[in-house]
């Protein structure tokens, strides 16, 4: 997200970030230790689990921000989309907001959602395929490594805008934590991958 903003607005700093509306499923669940009663963990209803980081971004860069349902009212020439939900969540609702827009370029690893419309259309890898960060609803920052090559041609979102910036160097979630420490996002700076590493039994695919 880091990198995708800042090169959107290297090209145009009045570019417009939209913020997709945030999926809720029924209530917060707490599960308990029977033995003494205290929470032992508690399953969030609400299914974004990197809310807080994407908030922090977008007050980082500030400028121009709305919300999906606003998007319809602005004139806006071309739109860049690299979100790809493996569930998505109100995805009619996300093309119909984009009706209006002539030109997009959209990213993802699905022929789903706004895909027919694209102009372009990027392959993107999936979570697994990629390392990142994630900060949760209780603002716990949570770093990730890849755990599968990625497939084919696709790519990691960010190693897309790396290249676009023009950034030097091999594009790694940590090394794009690098490049959000020195733009002054400090919460960053001191994160590292997880060491070690878990065997993972090989993936058998079948014929869909």
């Amino acid at each position: 997200m880091f990198l995708q903003i800042k090169y959107i607005r290297s090209i145009d700093p009045q570019a417009w970030l939209v913020v997709p509306p945030i999926r809720v499923d029924g209530q917060d669940k707490v599960f308990k230790n029977p033995a003494n009663g205290q929470t032992t963990f508690t399953l969030r209803a609400e299914k974004a689990p990197n809310r807080k980081g994407a908030e922090k971004m977008v007050a980082h860069f500030g400028g121009n921000v709305c919300n999906l349902s606003d998007l319809p009212s602005k004139k806006i020439a071309a739109g860049v989309f690299a979100t790809d939900p493996v569930r998505p969540h109100n995805m009619d609702e996300r093309v119909k907001a984009c009706a209006n827009i002539p030109t997009i370029i959209r990213l993802g690893s699905r022929a789903a959602g706004l895909y027919e419309r694209a102009a372009l259309s990027l392959p993107t890898c999936t979570w697994a395929e990629k390392s990142g960060v994630y900060e949760n609803i209780e603002g716990k920052i949570q770093p990730f490594v890849q755990a599968i090559p990625p497939l084919e041609d696709t790519r990691a979102t960010g190693q897309i805008f790396w290249d676009l910036l023009g950034l030097l160097g091999r594009y790694t979630g940590q090394s794009a934590r690098q490049q959000m420490a020195q733009a002054g996002l400090n919460d960053y700076a001191n994160i590292q991958d997880p060491k070690g590493t878990v065997k993972v039994e090989e993936m058998q695919f079948a014929a869909l």
